[in-house]
């Protein structure tokens, strides 16, 4: 049964006053039980305890693992252990924002689609509680979109209370939606937390979206997150891959830390990690230019990007460079897998040693990288990152590389609809202070790089930033690519 925010914190703030006085209190055949081992405590709070007995029968329904409950993947709870502030650059939650520009908006129609989208996706009802599972709940109220009453000038000043909006754990719902109108044009400001939704599956609810939104008919999954989660992932976290084992042990022997980028007493004076985005976007021409290259040479945009970007990192660092690889999982054991949402992410490590000048060289060795991860998906990626340190307090492999690309096949869907424009977005996660996000969803190759805006002095950051960017340039340039960098 879901309870109402107000309610939920109602029933907190009694529940911590029974508390201070020795009671506990639990549900047996339907009624409400407490006890305490002194009596007179009882006969304190006894008017409370009835006055709120409903109230408190409902809040311990509401946080009991149930039927519709289900625990969370790996990378949920690392997500969640995240949160915490004793982390370092944690004390932040891992979020997805961005905004949407409109030339005109029926708000009222973008909010019915909402609610269309919430009905018929678990994971837009799904909560994640603090004791590290999660629960669908069928009986949510209706979702509404707030207005914000900023003036255009000031919504650079404001933007960063959007961006590190922080979803209560154990409250619905885990996303928000805001709407400032300025007449000549509307936007929408999304947060999404990335417990609930990864890139793939923000992508497919602003796919349906706009399908609502101009009347199309969508045929929703019956499978679900859930589902996927109690059955074929659990199973796959029950299996001890010898083979994959290997291969990250043999890998780990000779990788270093993570690039040293950001002086560790620098980090360590990071009280709330702000994050900001530097982009550049490529035009639809030199996107096709690259690509087309990218096959003539029998390498992957993705790994020719993560090989550049490591380059880049290793000219301020060293030659012998690891970083964080995000992927997502998404196995085929229903029909319906590509069109559900939730969070398939899975980590691993990409690791390189830029002895050998070749840069051609570099692209194929990332690339048989990839190809391992391919293999080895279903492993459970924070056990590699556990085996790197013996206090998860500290940051193991703070520099992350996040790609979604479509290529030169033409996507099934649109991304977005005639009249609306990406406005803004950033995405933040804990203990991480460089995440490179890498995509093509209006068909041009966006590159950007979410960083922590107290680790870097910005003039580094851009020269960084700039010599990443110089080299793709330099490759949609070039006929040759078995260049010495």
């Amino acid at each position: 049964m879901y309870i109402s925010n107000t309610e939920y914190d109602e029933a907190f703030k009694i529940i911590e006053l029974l508390n201070d006085e020795g009671i506990s209190i639990s549900k047996e055949d339907g009624k409400l039980k407490y006890k305490a081992k002194d009596k007179s405590s009882i006969k304190k709070m006894f008017g409370l305890l009835k006055d709120n007995k409903e109230l408190l029968i409902k809040y311990l329904d509401y946080k009991k693992f149930d039927e519709n409950s289900f625990p969370l993947t790996s990378i949920q709870s690392a997500y969640v252990l995240g949160r915490k502030k004793e982390y370092q650059l944690g004390g932040v939650s891992t979020n997805y924002y961005f905004e949407l520009k409109f030339k005109s908006l029926d708000i009222k129609k973008i909010e019915d689609a909402i609610n269309t989208i919430i009905k018929n996706n678990q994971a837009l009802r799904t909560v994640v509680f603090k004791d590290l599972f999660q629960k669908v709940f069928y009986d949510v109220p209706r979702f509404k979109i707030q207005k914000l009453d900023i003036k255009k000038e000031d919504i650079d000043e404001y933007r960063p209370n959007l961006i590190s909006k922080m979803h209560e754990l154990e409250k619905w719902p885990m996303f928000s939606v805001k709407h400032t109108d300025y007449g000549n044009e509307d936007i929408l400001h999304f947060t999404f937390d990335c417990m609930v939704l990864d890139a793939l599956s923000i992508n497919l609810f602003l796919k349906n979206l706009f399908k609502l939104y101009q009347d199309k008919d969508i045929i929703w999954p019956k499978y679900t997150f859930k589902e996927y989660v109690n059955t074929h992932m659990s199973k796959i976290e029950k299996q001890d891959d010898e083979k994959a084992k290997e291969y990250w042990c043999n890998r780990l022997k000779n990788m270093n830390s993570y690039p040293k980028l950001v002086d560790e007493e620098r980090i360590n004076n990071i009280k709330k990690p702000r994050f900001k985005r530097i982009n550049h976007l490529f035009s639809k021409e030199d996107t096709e230019v690259f690509y087309k290259k990218c096959i003539k040479n029998r390498v992957t945009p993705a790994s020719v990007i993560a090989t550049i970007y490591m380059k880049a990192i290793s000219k301020h660092t060293s030659d012998n460079i690891a970083i964080n690889s995000t992927t997502f999982n998404r196995n085929m054991v229903n029909e319906d897998m590509f069109d559900i949402m939730g969070d398939f992410t899975n980590i691993f490590l990409i690791h390189h040693d830029f002895k050998d000048k070749n840069i051609l060289t570099s692209f194929k060795d990332i690339q048989k990288q990839f190809m391992q991860i391919v293999r080895f998906k279903d492993y459970d990626g924070t056990k590699i990152i556990k085996s790197l340190t013996k206090d998860p307090k500290k940051l193991v492999m703070p520099v992350v590389f996040t790609c979604v690309l479509n290529g030169l096949k033409k996507p099934k869907d649109e991304y977005l609809m005639d009249g609306v424009k990406l406005g803004y977005s950033v995405s933040q996660t804990p203990q991480v202070f460089l995440d490179y996000q890498v995509t093509d969803f209006t068909k041009e190759l966006s590159l950007s790089w979410d960083y922590v805006d107290q680790a870097f002095d910005k003039e580094f950051l851009e020269l960084l930033f700039s010599q990443n960017i110089n080299m793709v340039k330099s490759l949609i340039n070039s006929d040759d690519w078995n260049l010495d960098w």
